[in-house]
C-alpha cells in the first residue's frame, strides 16, 4: 500500500510478496482508500512537527462507492452521514499503516497520529474533501506550515518521474469560512481544508488556533 512520495520504501515488501506467494514475475501493489490521499500528505509533510491526535471528517463522493448518478439517483440532493462498511476504520488505520517501518517482510504500524474519523457520503461525482484538526507535539507557526507544505517533494519529483505532478502538495489561498473557537483543552490545534484530485493533494487554507478551555474563557469576558 503505497504513496509513492510518502512511502516509496515500502516497496521493500515486494521480494517478500513474491516468495509468500510463490511467484517469480509481476507484484501487487495498492493505493491507499482515496479518501485519506487527502490529508496523509498533509501530515507527512508536517512529520517534523509530530502531529500527535487528528479529528478528520471526510466528505466523499458517490464515485468513491463505484456508482454515478444515473445508478443512484436517490443521492441527487441527498447526503448519507455514516458510510459504514469499514470507512472509518480505514481512514484510521491505513495512515498507521504508511508511516509504519517495514520489518521482517512486513509492515509494522506507526504508533501515532491517533486519528478518529467520520465518513460522510455526498451528492458530489468525483473527488473527496476533508476537514482536518491537527494537535502537534511541536507547535508550529502557520508560516512554518505553509513552508513545510510548499517544500515537500518525494521520490518521484527527485526522479523527474513524467505521470509525478511537479508541486505534489499545492496550497491555496482561497477565502474559505474557518475554524470557530473551541472549548475543548489549552492546546494550539491547527484547521485546514484539504481535498484531493487525482495525484494532487490541495490545500484550501489553512488556520492556526489556540483552544481556550471554559474557565480561562470566562475569565476573558472580564
Amino acid at each position: 500500500m503505497v504513496i509513492p512520495e510518502v512511502n516509496p520504501e515500502h516497496f521493500e515488501l515486494i521480494p517478500a510478496q513474491k516468495k509468500r506467494l510463490g511467484t517469480k514475475r509481476g507484484f501487487i501493489a495498492v493505493k491507499p482508500n482515496c479518501s485519506i490521499q487527502s490529508y496523509v500528505p498533509a501530515l507527512y509533510a508536517w512529520r517534523q512537527f509530530e502531529p500527535e491526535k487528528v479529528v478528520v471528517s471526510l466528505y466523499q463522493a458517490i464515485s468513491g462507492a463505484g456508482k454515478n448518478f444515473d445508478d443512484w439517483p436517490e443521492m441527487r440532493g441527498n447526503i448519507i452521514p455514516f458510510i459504514g462498511g469499514g470507512e472509518e476504520e480505514k481512514s484510521e488505520q491505513e495512515p498507521l499503516r504508511i508511516f509504519g517501518k517495514v520489518s521482517d517482510g512486513r509492515i509494522l504500524k506507526a504508533e501515532k497520529p491517533a486519528i478518529t474519523s467520520q465518513c460522510i457520503r455526498v451528492p458530489v461525482l468525483n473527488g473527496h474533501l476533508a476537514s482536518v484538526f491537527i494537535d502537534f507535539k511541536n507547535k508550529p507557526s502557520k508560516e512554518e506550515l505553509i513552508q513545510a507544505l510548499k517544500e515537500c517533494r518525494g521520490l518521484p519529483q527527485e526522479l523527474g518521474l513524467p505521470s509525478a505532478p511537479k508541486q505534489f502538495i499545492r496550497y491555496l489561498e482561497e477565502n474559505v469560512r474557518r475554524l470557530r473557537l473551541m472549548l475543548i483543552m489549552k492546546t494550539a490545534w491547527v484547521f485546514l481544508w484539504v481535498g484531493c484530485v487525482k495525484t494532487v493533494c490541495m490545500i484550501i487554507n489553512l488556520s492556526v488556533c489556540r483552544i481556550i478551555p471554559s474557565a480561562e474563557r470566562q475569565a476573558e469576558r472580564f
